[in-house]
């Protein structure tokens, strides 16, 4: 019993386990259709404010568009189950570093060039939110925490890149601010970049942990509604409600005096020779919905169902003082709903 108990959970368990991949699929394709939206709306707004012409502008939107097509490449995965279970890794390290190169590098066609460290003390950092943000649709702990890794490399490659030209200016560690290098155009900021990725790292493992704890949560619900299922198939309601609040629901081995019920339909047997498969599978249905009823109103526990009969207790798990009371009261409560099943049935032409 054991074994077949435990093999039962653990399908229970592969069974959430599949349900939880498959809604990780619908959330990546979600995902990835509303930041393809996102993009849509972003390269719009470019169109339109960007104050570029020419093959400046034609840069600008053409970068912006790579992450319109990788993310309708990734929704096209998802959406026709090809993609392994590394695809959202690779994709999110891709778009980490191209996200960094379109933010940091300057647009060759731009006939300004601007210096290589402006683009550090704008805020474009916050862009990396956004594929936090698709993380998030994923449910998977374990993406979050690789966006924030990513965003994190992808941003110090370009921060350290731009550090390293002879042209940039940077305060040494624990330098005070000084304002007339802090209005330079080549000055970076290294206190920004610290709170930059410390921020986003921090949101990452705060949304990896939130991710986490909904996961098992929802397990637990999930194991504890099997629970109070298998129990509210034998015990009464009121009965399943006491159950589910122990650890130990049946308690202890133990010997105890209960009320024990047997029931089952005279000449069924021959009843059931005249009839089709369907018809007495439907009998029996009916049969068992009504007696059942009376077991559970009376606080019995209905133990089995043979055929047409049925084994019930009454004082389990926990003995009381009206257990044989309960038992004959639950017998009449039968007597009476079969007398008004067979007035149902006698106006409907059964037998």
């Amino acid at each position: 019993a054991p074994v077949t108990l435990d093999a039962r959970d653990t399908g229970a368990r592969d069974r959430l386990e599949a349900a939880f991949a498959d809604e990780e699929r619908r959330g990546l394709m979600l995902a990835s259709a509303t930041r393809s939206a996102a993009v849509v709306i972003i390269i719009a707004w470019l169109a339109a404010a960007n104050p570029l012409r020419g093959w400046a502008l034609a840069w600008v939107l053409g970068t912006a568009a790579f992450f319109l097509v990788t993310g309708l490449a990734q929704l096209g995965l998802y959406a026709r189950r090809l993609a392994p279970p590394i695809t959202p890794y690779v994709f999110m390290l891709v778009d980490s570093l191209a996200l960094a190169a379109v933010l940091l590098l300057p647009n060759p066609f731009d006939p300004d060039a601007l210096p290589l460290a402006l683009p550090l003390r704008w805020a474009a950092f916050m862009y990396f939110f956004l594929l936090l943000m698709q993380a998030a649709f994923s449910f998977r702990p374990g993406l979050l925490l690789w966006t924030g890794l990513c965003g994190v490399g992808a941003w110090t490659l370009g921060f350290v890149w731009i550090v390293t030209r002879p042209a940039t200016v940077v305060d040494g560690p624990g330098a005070p601010l000084n304002l007339g290098r802090y209005l330079d155009p080549n000055y970076v900021s290294v206190l920004k970049y610290e709170n930059e990725v410390i921020a986003f790292l921090l949101v990452s493992a705060g949304l990896a942990l939130l991710v986490r704890r909904s996961r098992a949560l929802v397990m637990e619900r999930v194991d504890a509604e099997r629970t109070r299922g298998n129990l509210a198939r034998y015990f009464s309601p009121k009965v399943v409600e006491t159950l589910a609040e122990r650890d130990e629901p049946l308690g202890r081995v133990r010997r105890q005096s209960v009320g024990v019920l047997f029931a089952d339909l005279v000449g069924f047997t021959t009843m059931a020779e005249e009839m089709t498969p369907e018809e007495v599978m439907a009998l029996l249905r009916d049969f068992h919905g009504r007696m059942e009823e009376e077991v559970f109103r009376h606080g019995g526990c209905l133990e089995k169902f043979i055929g047409d009969a049925l084994l019930a207790t009454f004082g389990v798990p926990d003995p009381g003082s009206r257990d044989a009371s309960d038992t004959l009261a639950c017998a009449h409560g039968m007597r009476r709903a079969l007398e008004g099943w067979n007035v149902e049935r006698t106006r409907a032409g059964l037998p």
